[in-house]
């Protein structure tokens, strides 16, 4: 489904990648759909796409090796990597955090800019760097561990 929708033809298939990266994208950005057309036609994406595979992909043994804090910021609308991708990656990840913004696609970041954010501060204060206010990265965890 996703090599399909990210290998579009005409403009009209691009529209099916628009709808899956965006549900309600802001008005600056509706322009962008002929551009997003001419990028994904041009030849530097189709030669990058023609050497992903499936197989490329992180599975949930790869995910669990990872020994950080990640944190995810999934719009609730994305249908290019649904809701349930992202549950299945908290769970894979051994120190996970996940939220989920309504109204808002794969570009959450650009269509929910001030609830990405948002977003981006509660991860940290869950997660803060080592120095930051003179706690561990992951609450769990000693500075040295």
């Amino acid at each position: 489904r996703i090599s399909v929708m990210v290998r579009p033809e005409t403009l009209a298939e691009t529209s099916s990648l628009w709808r899956a990266l965006f549900f309600d994208p802001p008005w600056w950005m509706r322009p962008a759909r002929y551009g997003l057309f001419l990028a994904y036609r041009s030849r530097a994406v189709r030669a990058i796409l023609a050497t992903v595979r499936e197989d490329d992909a992180f599975g949930a043994d790869d995910l669990a090796g990872l020994d950080l804090p990640v944190g995810l910021i999934w719009g609730r609308e994305d249908r290019l990597f649904r809701a349930e991708v992202g549950d299945a990656m908290r769970r894979a990840l051994p120190r996970a955090w996940l939220e989920s913004i309504p109204a808002a696609a794969h570009g959450v970041q650009w269509e929910r800019p001030r609830e990405f954010v948002a977003a981006v501060d509660r991860f940290r204060a869950a997660f803060p760097l080592p120095g930051e206010g003179g706690r561990a990265q992951d609450p769990g965890r000693s500075e040295s561990g």
